[in-house]
């Protein structure tokens, strides 16, 4: 016949507590993976051109790059938090509510570490009146023995010679002495039972303080992971933020190219700056406009006889133009 397995106990507070904090880390832990990778594929998207990019524009990618950084550091590190490990003292429990702590009699944490306090402080005492008490009952059956011993041989003594009346007495008083000695040592080793009980009970009452304190070291172990868990819930959506605001600012960071300037058939007049720039005495040459911005275009002159072609930006504006430029109409077809 197969023997039973003895039935499991059930889970105090204590053990459901560790429970729930380990579920509450296992969760910190997956949602701080998951919030680091976000960042890093938003970088990695953003930082790819398309084609006909030109570059970026500094500011934006620096300041995108910070906020996706900075997002993912503040999520992670939140969640990072949650999964280190907790010192807690016993001043960690003021104003903690240990009703939670089923059939313990003490009203506060206070309450439970002044009395744990006490019966340890008891129960050391005891320890130290059972040594000394330990020391006395052994003097005391070292003494019984001794008179135990000296009724035998005065016994013997006495009835090696009946008549001897001084040896008759010297039995008398050695009962007597054994008598003492025997109620004297039982004395010693009823109080040291007695003791020793005391102490067995005093251990036992600060090993079930210890446990309710333990529980509750585990319940505020517990507490203090789930209010780190629901802050870091708060910079992860902090961090999310950031990261939104860093993927913006790298979507508009890519410059795209200028577009392609059609040319223009302009009439440049020259001052004398102009010709300086030009290497030509003429008063006004022919040139393709092929990029630039209107205040200063970029050109190239039509070559004529005293006037090679060049290549060159022609301001027409303040504050050194090299002259004026028009745009020669073009003619229409008929």
């Amino acid at each position: 016949m197969t023997t039973p397995a003895p039935p499991t106990p059930p889970a105090g507070v204590g053990d459901l507590a560790v429970s729930a904090a380990e579920g509450t880390r296992s969760t910190a832990r997956w949602l701080a993976s998951a919030l680091g990778a976000i960042p890093s594929l938003a970088l990695l998207t953003a930082l790819v051109r398309a084609p006909g990019e030109a570059g970026y524009d500094t500011l934006p990618l620096i300041l995108g790059v910070a906020a996706a950084a900075t997002g993912a550091l503040v999520g992670v590190l939140g969640f990072a938090r949650v999964l280190v490990p907790l010192s807690l003292e016993n001043k960690d429990l003021a104003g903690m509510d240990i009703s939670r702590v089923p059939g313990q009699p003490y009203q506060s944490a206070d309450d439970l570490l002044a009395d744990l306090g006490r019966r340890q402080a008891a129960m050391t005492t005891k320890e130290g009146e059972i040594l000394l008490i330990e020391a006395k009952a052994q003097l005391a059956e070292g003494l019984r023995v001794a008179a135990e011993s000296e009724l035998t041989v005065a016994e013997q003594r006495s009835e090696a010679k009946p008549r001897d009346k001084l040896l008759t007495e010297a039995v008398r008083t050695a009962r007597i002495t054994a008598a003492e000695r025997r109620t004297a040592a039982a004395t010693a080793a009823a109080d040291l039972a007695s003791k020793q009980y005391s102490l067995a009970f005093s251990t036992e009452q600060v090993r079930r303080a210890e446990a309710i304190r333990r529980d509750i070291f585990l319940l505020r172990a517990a507490d203090e992971v789930r209010e780190r868990f629901l802050l870091a819930r708060v910079l992860a959506a902090g961090s999310v933020v950031l990261v939104a605001g860093g993927v913006l600012l790298l979507a508009v960071a890519p410059q795209p190219k200028p577009k392609d300037t059609p040319p223009v058939l302009l009439t440049l007049t020259l001052n004398a700056a102009g010709q300086q720039a030009l290497g030509c005495g003429l008063a006004a040459v022919n040139a393709i406009r092929i990029g630039g911005t209107d205040s200063a275009p970029m050109v190239q002159t039509v070559p004529v006889p005293g006037c090679p072609s060049k290549t060159l930006i022609f301001p027409v504006g303040t504050p050194a133009p090299l002259g004026s430029a028009s745009p020669i109409p073009t003619p229409k077809a008929s």
